[in-house]
C-alpha cells in the first residue's frame, strides 16, 4: 500500500479480522472459500509482493478454529496501536520543510542537480518523500542521524532528499509509488534500499554495500576454503531449492573487469563474491566444467556457448550454486579494440551481462512458487514460464506408462524439468498450485481463473509493465458445468510438445499477448453525473475524446470502497453534458491495460489523470489528500487547457501544496 493511500488516516483493519474469527468458514468448495476470503482482505496490501505475505496470514487465519480466533485478535490490537500512534504522534507534526533536512547535512535534490549529485560520488543514498507523509515525518530523525554517522566515513557517503510532490518526473523516472522510498546509487546506477528503517539499520546496510565486495583470494587453497565456508551460508534453511543463492569467484587480472565486478557485486544480497588470479583457474575448476562454457559475458556477442578452446586462457566468472551442487562458467570475452568514447558504455553492458548470468544460475531450474522465493522470481530478468495446476485433482487425467499409471500432471512437470535445462537462459520455470493463498494471489495477478486450470502462462516483466501470454489450446465445443470434466479437458489439451512450441513462438515473437477485458455495461453513460466504467478493450478509444481521471481499483479493496462516495461527488461535477473531463473507474483485477499504456499499478486505489489524444498515453499520478476540493484542484491543474471546464469556481483553479 502506498503512502498516498494511507495518508488520510490510521490503520483500521481490526473489525474485518475480528469478524473472520467469529465466523470461521466451514469446508466448502474452493470457489466459495475464495469469495469469503477476498471480502475480508480489505486493503491494497494484496496488490504488492509485500501484500502476498500479509494475505498469507489472513488466509491462514481462515483455516484455523480456536487458534485462528485467538490469532485474529492480534491485528485488532495492532490497529488500536496504530490508531493511538497516529492520534498522538504523526497527526500533530507539521508538514516537512526543506530546511528540516538541509540544516542537518542532507542535500536537497531537484531535477537541476540530481544527476550531478549521484554521478559525482561513488555511493549515494536518496530518499523520495512527500511533505505531508506521516511515515516520512517519523523517519526524518532516523534518516538524518544515519546521514550524520556516514558523513564520518572516509570518504563520506552523502545523503540526499527529493520532494516527490514537486519533482514528479524524477519520482516517476525511479518508479516511486509510495513514501518514503529510498534508492541507493552506486556509480550513478540505482538499486532498491532493502534494509531497516532505524538509523543503525541504515548505517549497517550502507556499510555493507559500500565496503569491500570482492574477497581477495591468493592461492587455490584459499579459493577452496572460501567455497566451503560460504556454502552453508548460501544454502537456505529448510528446502535448499526454495530460494536462490550462490558463490561467485572471478578468475581475473584485468583492472577494468575487476571494477565492473565490484559494481555488479553490490547489487546482490544473497551472493558471495571472491576474486582470484586467472592463473589459479585450472587448479580449482576441472576441465569438464570449463569445457561446458555455459554462458558468455560479452556485450558485443549474441553467442551463448563457446567451445573450451576459446576460454582456456581467458578471464572467467565461476559460480557454484547450492541447490543441486551445480556450477557454471561465464567467460568474459573482450573485443580486440574498444574506442575510448565507447569504453564506459561497453563496461556497463558487460556488467549487465554478468548480473544476468548470476541471476540465471542462482535460481534452480524449476521453482515451486512460495512466499520465500516470490520476490526473487518476480525480479528475475527472464520471463516466467508458469504451470498452474490443482494438485488435488492431478489424478483426473492419467495414462498407462512403462512404469505404471502416470498422471498428465506428472508428465508435464517432467517435461518442464527438461525444458528448463534447454531454455535456461530464456525462461525461469515455475510450478504454481491453486489452493494456497500465495498461489491464489499469483493466479489473480496474472489473470488465471479457476476454470482455466491446468494451464501454462508466460509472464514477461511482471514488476514493470507486465505482459502475459497464454498457451493456445483446443477444447471440446461443448461446455460443461462439471468442473472436474473441464479440468480433465484442459489437462489433456496441455501437452509437452505444445509447451515447447509455445516457448519457440514466444522467443520468435510469434506469440500474441493475452489481454483480459470485461464487457462495458449497457447503461454506461458519460454525462449523467455517474462514474464511468472503463474496461480494457475500450481504454484507448476513451482517451481520445476526453481527459480521463481513472481510479484503478479492486472490488475487495476496503480503501477503494471508502473512496466511492467522494468519487461519485467528483463524477457529479464533471460527468455532465459538454464536459471534456471524464471521471472513470477501472477494475484492475478483471481488465488488462493495453500494451500501449505503460503503467504499473502497485496499489489500490490508484488515481491517474490522462490527457486526451496524448500519443504516448502519459499520466499524472494523484497522491494528494482524499477530499473533494483537493481532487478538483488536481484535475483543474493537469487537465488539457484548451477548453473551459463546466461550472468551475475560482478556488478550483488554484494550485495547492497537495496537488500531487
Amino acid at each position: 500500500m502506498t503512502e498516498s493511500q494511507s495518508s488520510s488516516g490510521p490503520c483500521a483493519q481490526g473489525e474485518s479480522y475480528l469478524a473472520t474469527a467469529a465466523t470461521m468458514p466451514s469446508e466448502g468448495t474452493w470457489k466459495r472459500e475464495r469469495v469469503r476470503t477476498q471480502t475480508l482482505i480489505e486493503d491494497s496490501k494484496a496488490s504488492s509482493l509485500l501484500g502476498l505475505i500479509h494475505e498469507t496470514f489472513v488466509r491462514a487465519v481462515l483455516r484455523r478454529n480456536r487458534i485462528g480466533r485467538l490469532l485474529a485478535l492480534c491485528p485488532l490490537l495492532l490497529s488500536v496501536h496504530c490508531l493511538a500512534s497516529w492520534i498522538l504522534g504523526v497527526s500533530a507534526i507539521s508538514d516537512l520543510r526543506p530546511d528540516d533536512y538541509s540544516q542537518n547535512g542532507v542535500t536537497l535534490l531537484t531535477a537541476d542537480n540530481f544527476e550531478d549529485f549521484i554521478t559525482s560520488h561513488k555511493y549515494v543514498l536518496v530518499q523520495f518523500y512527500a511533505p505531508w507523509c506521516g511515515h516520512c515525518k517519523q523517519f526524518r530523525t532516523e534518516y538524518i542521524k544515519a546521514a550524520q554517522k556516514l558523513q564520518e566515513r572516509d570518504p563520506p557517503i552523502p545523503f540526499g532528499v527529493v520532494d516527490a510532490t514537486v519533482d514528479t518526473k524524477l519520482a516517476e523516472l525511479y518508479g516511486v509509488r509510495g513514501y518514503p522510498t529510498l534508492k541507493f546509487f552506486v556509480s550513478g546506477k540505482d538499486m532498491e534500499y532493502a534494509g531497516g528503517r532505524m538509523w543503525d539499520n541504515i548505517v549497517a546496510w550502507v556499510d555493507k554495500k559500500s565496503g569491500p565486495i570482492l574477497v581477495h583470494l591468493k592461492t587455490a587453497e584459499e579459493v577452496n576454503v572460501f567455497f566451503d565456508a560460504k556454502a552453508k551460508d548460501a544454502t537456505p534453511s529448510g528446502s535448499s531449492a526454495a530460494i536462490g543463492g550462490g558463490i561467485v569467484v572471478a578468475f581475473c587480472d584485468d583492472p577494468e573487469k575487476i571494477e565492473t565486478l565490484e559494481d555488479v557485486g553490490v547489487t546482490f544480497d544473497d551472493i558471495f563474491f571472491g576474486l582470484a588470479p586467472n592463473s589459479l583457474l585450472r587448479q580449482v575448476v576441472d576441465d569438464a566444467t570449463i569445457a561446458r562454457g555455459q554462458a558468455v559475458v560479452d556485450a558485443e556477442s549474441s553467442v551463448k556457448n563457446l567451445p573450451s578452446v576459446k576460454i582456456t586462457d581467458g578471464d572467467v566468472v565461476y559460480m557454484r550454486y547450492p541447490f543441486d551442487e551445480g556450477a557454471a562458467v561465464a567467460p568474459i570475452v573482450t573485443p580486440d579494440a574498444i574506442s575510448i568514447k565507447g569504453q564506459e558504455e561497453y563496461w556497463e553492458r558487460v556488467g549487465d551481462d554478468i548480473r544476468f548470468f548470476i541471476a540465471v544460475y542462482s535460481m534452480p531450474n524449476v521453482n515451486v512458487f512460495t512466499g520465500e522465493n516470490a520476490a526473487l522470481l518476480f525480479n528475475d530478468p527472464r520471463p516466467m514460464l508458469v504451470y498452474f495446476r490443482d494438485e488435488g485433482r492431478g489424478a483426473l487425467a492419467s495414462e498407462s506408462h512403462k512404469d505404471g499409471i502416470v498422471t498428465q500432471q506428472q508428465l508435464i512437470e517432467d517435461s518442464l524439468h527438461q525444458l528448463a535445462v534447454k531454455y535456461k537462459q530464456d525462461f525461469v520455470v515455475v510450478l504454481a498450485g491453486a489452493e494456497q493463498p500465495m498461489d491464489m494471489r499469483l493466479m489473480d495477478y496474472v489473470s488465471v481463473d479457476y476454470e482455466d486450470l491446468p494451464c501454462i502462462r508466460i509472464v514477461k516483466d511482471p514488476t514493470d509493465g507486465m505482459v502475459k501470454y497464454k498457451l493456445p489450446i483446443q477444447l471440446p465445443d461443448t461446455e460443461s458445468e462439471d468442473s472436474d470434466l473441464n479440468y480433465l479437458n484442459n489437462a489433456l489439451a496441455v501437452t509437452p510438445s505444445k509447451i515447447e512450441d509455445f516457448c519457440e513462438d514466444f522467443l520468435d515473437a510469434r506469440a500474441a499477448p493475452h489481454l483480459k477485458s470485461q464487457h462495458a455495461p449497457s447503461q454506461n453513460t458519460r454525462d449523467q453525473g455517474q462514474v464511468f466504467t472503463l474496461v480494457g478493450e475500450e481504454f484507448l478509444d476513451t482517451l481520445k475524446s476526453s481527459d480521463v481521471l481513472v481510479k484503478f481499483y479492486a472490488p475487495w479493496c476496503g480503501h477503494c470502497k471508502k473512496l466511492e462516495p467522494l468519487y461519485r461527488d467528483l463524477a457529479a461535477k464533471y460527468n455532465v453534458p459538454d464536459s471534456t473531463v471524464l471521471i472513470a473507474k477501472f477494475d484492475a483485477t478483471a481488465n488488462d491495460l493495453p500494451l500501449e499504456v505503460e503503467e504499473v499499478i502497485q496499489g489500490y486505489p490508484t488515481l491517474k489523470l490522462y490527457r486526451r489524444n496524448d500519443p504516448e498515453y502519459h499520466s499524472v499520478h494523484y497522491v494528494g489528500d482524499r477530499n473533494l476540493d483537493t481532487m478538483i484542484q488536481f484535475v483543474e491543474q493537469y487537465r488539457s487547457k484548451d477548453t473551459d471546464s463546466p461550472s468551475e469556481d475560482a478556488a478550483a483553479q488554484e494550485a495547492t501544496k497537495d496537488e500531487l
